[in-house]
């Protein structure tokens, strides 16, 4: 039992990072682009309890700035990527973006 535990533990460990590697290999790009926008590029801060990513896109709009935060900076990069495929960001406007 044990080891099956510990099969199931490398597992999840395996995809996670299978999915940070493929969100970071161009995944992001392609999750901001479906839903109209060029991702221009994104910042991190970390903190000791939470995480946060600023995602910068450029919309026909105009340039846009969303925030993602979590409780690592992975699990921000996932969030992100997976509520950029599935249209959660909320985009506002860039009033820094030149």
């Amino acid at each position: 039992m044990s080891r099956q535990l510990e099969q199931a533990v490398e597992d999840r460990s395996a995809r996670r990072f299978k999915q940070v590697g493929r969100s970071l290999d161009g995944g992001l790009i392609e999750a901001v682009a479906r839903g109209g926008g060029i991702l221009r590029g994104f910042s991190a801060r970390l903190g000791p309890h939470e995480s946060l990513i600023t995602l910068r896109a450029e919309f026909p709009g105009g340039a846009m700035v969303a925030f993602v935060g979590s409780s690592s900076i992975i699990e921000a990069l996932l969030k992100a990527d997976r509520d950029a495929r599935t249209d959660k960001l909320r985009w506002r406007p860039d009033k820094y973006g030149g």
